[in-house]
């Protein structure tokens, strides 16, 4: 009888070849691209790289692989992630031959972090692809049974999962397994699933998301020393130009810390709190020690461009040569431009680098 296990990395190939089986809509899609290549490059192998924890195999009678599940539990982060790493290293790879190729290329070119309208809402969202072997038994309910309870048990507050238009047998699947069909454009099918106890979800906000990413040649538990040891954030937290101070930390899950970051020079325009500074009182809504580490962060200011509360999720993952660090800030405020936030963001990551590798 098939069973549902955990993914191991010795599955890859046989995840490559049920994507390119299943592309077209359910169908196989081997030869409708230039390189079949490209379809695992999209829509497998990053998920399962960046996210084994999230993904579950069936196997059939006789041991074979018969379909997977994978999934991202935040698709900003995983969108930042794919831009800065995963897809530069790839897209060269590909001829920009045939219309289809082109269009999915262009697609990968242009992902990124606040592109999908109903991350905000659903933040997860999944891969699901079965072998009709695998199809009728009642293995694609069970694993989508297996990551909901997986996402809950996070505290992910909704998932939501594309549907080819074409593929109608899977909108209703997803339909009858709870999920609602969202405002989609007329060329595609969106469907989300509430996760949260009441089944509502936290008011969207409006504010954008920027990202930034570095490897650092240390290991995570080195890393994650620096993001929450007080000595170590000022040190390298300030961006170039400023210098910093706590007036409160308490570094672990349900605390707080109140930073103030005072600019070397502020005669080219005034700070967010005051004439040279910069305050923000800062919560700590998850700490997973080696892993992450999420900032609630709300500026002391009387300018209502800066009102409002940005999560700042730093992420942490074991990368050949070192730790992958990354920091997603999410509903960040307005009065926070893009351009001097990624050049900030990126100061601090240098900072970082030079605080481990002296």
């Amino acid at each position: 009888m098939p069973r549902i296990r955990k993914f191991s990395p010795d599955d890859e190939p046989a995840v490559v070849m049920i994507c390119t089986m299943t592309a077209d809509a359910g169908r196989d899609a081997t030869g409708l691209l230039h390189d079949d290549a490209l379809w695992a490059d999209l829509f497998a192998l990053p998920y399962v790289r960046r996210h084994p924890d999230l993904t579950w195999i069936v196997e059939d009678d006789a041991g074979r692989v018969a379909g997977y599940l994978t999934a991202t539990d935040d698709t900003d982060a995983f969108d930042a992630w794919f831009r800065d790493e995963w897809w530069p290293a790839r897209s060269a790879r590909y001829a920009r031959a045939g219309s289809r190729q082109r269009e999915l290329l262009e697609y990968a070119d242009q992902r990124a972090p606040g592109n999908e309208t109903h991350a905000r809402e659903y933040p997860a969202h999944l891969h699901i692809d079965l072998l009709p072997s695998a199809q009728g038994g009642g293995y694609g309910r069970r694993l989508i049974a297996t990551v909901l309870d997986e996402l809950r048990h996070r505290g992910v507050q909704g998932l939501h999962v594309g549907v080819d238009p074409q593929n109608a047998g899977a909108a209703a699947f997803y339909e009858r397994l709870g999920f609602e069909r969202l405002p989609s454009p007329e060329d595609s099918v969106t469907l989300g699933i509430c996760l949260t106890p009441d089944g509502r979800h936290t008011p969207s906000p409006t504010g954008r998301t920027d990202a930034a990413s570095v490897l650092v040649h240390a290991d995570p538990g080195q890393v994650f020393r620096a993001l929450t040891d007080e000595d170590a954030l000022l040190c390298w937290l300030p961006p170039r130009g400023m210098h910093g101070r706590f007036e409160r930390f308490d570094m672990r899950e349900g605390g707080s810390f109140r930073l103030v970051l005072t600019y070397d020079d502020a005669s080219h325009e005034p700070g967010k709190s005051g004439a040279d500074s910069d305050i923000s009182d800062v919560r700590i809504s998850a700490f997973v020690p080696g892993e992450r580490v999420v900032h609630e962060v709300d500026f002391d200011s009387e300018d209502p461009r800066f009102r409002g509360t940005m999560q700042m999720e730093w992420s942490l993952r074991r990368a050949h040569g070192g730790t992958m660090v990354e920091i997603v800030a999410r509903d960040v405020p307005p009065g926070v431009r893009a351009s001097e936030h990624a050049e900030g963001l990126t100061s601090s990551l240098a900072n970082l680098v030079s605080h481990l590798e002296p």
